[in-house]
């Protein structure tokens, strides 16, 4: 496992990514001078699920669904 210094640096870029991803910064190709390049753009769900496993390892509270639970008393 990383040294949290490490982890916390992986979670900024990882979150700063899913952002750019989410508001359509991240582009998929690129031209210059006649020449073009492509690339593959992380899954969103692919990244989610990293951000989720960084922060476990940070022992960070992990955002998600909530699900109300009933509690009986009787």
């Amino acid at each position: 496992m990383a040294d949290k210094a490490t982890l916390e640096t992986q979670l900024a870029e990882a979150e700063e990514t899913l952002h750019k991803l989410l508001t359509g910064q991240l582009e998929r190709e690129m031209s210059q001078n006649g020449k073009s390049a492509s690339f593959s753009l992380p899954k969103v769900d692919d990244l989610k699920d990293y951000i989720k496993s960084l922060k476990r390892q940070l022992g960070l509270p992990i955002d998600g669904p909530h699900r109300n639970k009933r509690v009986y008393f009787g």
